[in-house]
């Protein structure tokens, strides 16, 4: 990810543009259990390319305790590379020379949507930064995706 970032008085803005790119294996692999219907997966490939569009900003304020900084960033991702891809399966317990194949498809994968983040950090004296943050996607609609980190940064 790169960008620029454009101080405006106490305010910053930037631009943000970037790219992700994934190349992941899933070995085979058999379902436990002892229902008799556990499946044995075959190697699954998964190619992702992805490319990030965004602007992020934050703003300074000095308050008696010390400086707070809030932070505001959204993110627009396209994927290019991954697709809906064919799944072949087969009956564990099928263990002719030659068992019967299943093959199905995964869903079809969402090509765009966001990523929205805020957060605040707090500069205190003696080197004591609290900070929280909180991430969410948003217009993906085959998963809701959140995340959120607090904590304290201390100088050493």
């Amino acid at each position: 990810m790169t960008g620029y970032d454009h101080p405006i008085g106490r305010f910053t803005i930037g631009p943000r543009a970037g790219g992700n790119y994934s190349n992941t294996k899933i070995g085979n692999f058999t379902e436990n259990g002892s229902t008799g219907v556990e499946l044995t997966y075959d190697d699954q490939w998964i190619n992702s390319l992805q490319s990030v569009l965004g602007v992020q900003g934050s703003a300074a304020f000095s308050t008696g305790l010390g400086i707070l900084v809030s932070q505001v960033n959204a993110d627009y991702i396209h994927e290019f590379a991954n697709s809906q891809r064919f799944i072949h399966v087969q009956f564990a317990e099928d263990l002719r020379a030659t068992p019967t194949k299943f093959t199905f498809q995964n869903d079809v994968p969402v090509r765009n949507y966001f990523n929205l983040g805020t957060g605040f950090i707090m500069v205190l004296p003696h080197g004591w930064q609290p900070f929280v943050n909180f991430r969410a996607m948003v217009g993906n609609n085959q998963f809701d995706n959140y995340a959120g980190t607090f904590g304290i940064r201390i100088e050493l």
